[in-house]
């Protein structure tokens, strides 16, 4: 057993890999070249000759949020209104966005998720980022594979730090627009 297979998961389809990385805020310095030595050691074995597409998905939990208070507002910077007659319990819902991108083939996806909490008195919210890229790309070519990564990395970090609004940036540590989980 090598200290990747520990960190990640790795479940393989007729059409796709998928990597689950469970470390919380490891820096994405870490994380890439582990994606990148895995799928290319499948590829080989798999004789893999491209793929049409790559998807990151980034899940953030928040935990410690008051029932009391609409999250909405105070943690998030979306603006949703909710007539009286509407009885929003927080515990499940899901309201997702999908942001413009520049580049045909790229979609990008914001969800927010209400889960059951764990304790009566907070709300538990689970904040989902999606990122892919549809572009054919030959294996060979891996320079292409890395920066489509690192772009879709890079879009979602920047999508993060958006949908947050600066009050809950200062609670998790990204005090004026850094990242203190080095992306």
């Amino acid at each position: 057993s090598s200290a990747a297979s520990d960190v990640y998961k790795r479940q393989i389809y007729k059409d796709g890999i998928f990597f689950e990385y469970n470390d919380k805020y490891t820096s994405w310095n870490v994380v890439f070249p582990q994606i990148i030595k895995i799928f290319s050691f499948l590829a080989k074995k798999l004789k893999i000759s491209h793929i049409k597409s790559i998807a990151l998905d980034y899940i953030d939990i928040f935990e410690n949020i008051p029932r009391k208070q609409s999250p909405f507002k105070i943690y998030f910077a979306i603006e949703l209104t909710l007539p009286p007659e509407f009885s929003m319990t927080y515990d499940d819902f899901i309201v997702g966005i999908k942001l413009e991108t520049d580049e045909s083939g790229h979609l990008s996806i914001i969800r927010l998720r209400g889960l059951p909490p764990e304790n009566e008195d907070f709300l538990k919210i689970q904040l989902e980022s999606h990122y892919s890229i549809s572009e054919e790309i030959k294996i060979d070519d891996i320079e292409a594979l890395k920066q489509n990564l690192n772009k879709a990395h890079e879009n979602l970090i920047n999508n993060f730090k958006l949908i947050l609004t600066n009050r809950t940036k200062i609670k998790i540590g990204m005090e004026n627009d850094t990242n203190s989980f080095n992306g």
